[in-house]
């Protein structure tokens, strides 16, 4: 059966998750870990990715990576490669270490970004490591909401943006945001043990959790109409925040008055503050 094959964009968003083969262990100890930090941080710098998110687990890691130049496929066979050479010579192994296809999913929505994040570092928490995700050493959580630096990879500041332009703020909103997730999963399991299923937790329920929490009403077909107006929404929300083009510039290039360009942008934030922007009471 051929492969089916990996959407590529620049500018693209992707949860990636890369496990060991046959589900062994890819992290042996805080060194494999730091190796795999170095390895990343280069692979980051050489392909010009940006890193919203990570979590490396025993036996497999999850990324949120943005691509710029649209080479996913070029950067994760870099990181994982050189990884894999590393971590055999250090522990005196042969044979691949991680599963050749690793997994990627295309985030089209901004909403799901946001999901994945909080997915992406709960993964501590559902695999029953620790109790909350401030006591995992090894996510993007910690330095997201303040108690450690981040890794020179991380662009902690850039995921901060969705919830506050002022920093403090935007921790407390992430940190809110991050724990309702825990509470919806701690429910969630607990509403299962009661009907007999127990703390067996394998990949179908999780993906099921996943599911429940993320595609709490799934989206319709849409219409040509509406997938091209998204492409067009996605290059104002990129001209605008990201590189710093005037409404009127835009407007110009598209042919529409300045306040339609203002009115796309502003929607687009506001749309990134409701979901599920929490303060505290």
């Amino acid at each position: 059966m051929a492969r089916r094959l990996r959407i590529q964009l620049e500018g693209g968003v992707y949860h990636v998750i890369s496990r060991g083969t046959n589900r062994e262990d890819i992290f042996k100890d805080d060194r494999d870990r730091l190796r795999f930090f170095d390895i990343l941080d280069y692979t980051v710098q050489k392909h010009k990715w940006i890193i919203y998110s990570y979590c490396l687990m025993n036996n497999h890691y999850h990324l949120l990576i943005e691509t710029p130049l649209a080479n996913l496929s070029k950067g994760m066979h870099l990181l994982n490669s050189v990884y894999c050479r590393k971590f055999n010579r250090r522990h005196g192994r042969v044979g691949t270490l991680l599963q050749e296809r690793f997994r990627s999913l295309l985030v089209t929505e901004q909403s799901y970004l946001l999901e994945l994040t909080r997915y992406i570092v709960l993964n501590p928490v559902r695999a029953q490591f620790v109790q909350k995700p401030q006591e995992w050493m090894w996510s993007s959580y910690r330095a997201t909401i303040g108690l450690e630096e981040p890794p020179p990879f991380l662009r902690a500041d850039l995921l901060l943006k969705f919830f506050s332009e002022h920093k403090l703020r935007a921790r407390e909103h992430f940190k809110a945001f991050v724990l309702k997730g825990l509470e919806s999963y701690l429910e969630y399991l607990k509403r299962n043990k009661e009907n007999g299923d127990g703390y067996n937790w394998g990949i179908d329920k999780l993906q099921q959790f996943h599911k429940q929490l993320a595609f709490e009403t799934r989206e319709k077909r849409p219409t040509l109409n509406q997938i091209f107006r998204k492409v067009i929404e996605r290059g104002i929300i990129e001209a605008v925040y990201k590189w710093g083009y005037t409404h009127t510039e835009i407007g110009k290039h598209l042919g529409v008055h300045r306040s339609t360009v203002s009115r796309r942008a502003s929607n687009w934030k506001k749309s990134i503050v409701k979901v599920e922007l929490i303060t505290t009471s």
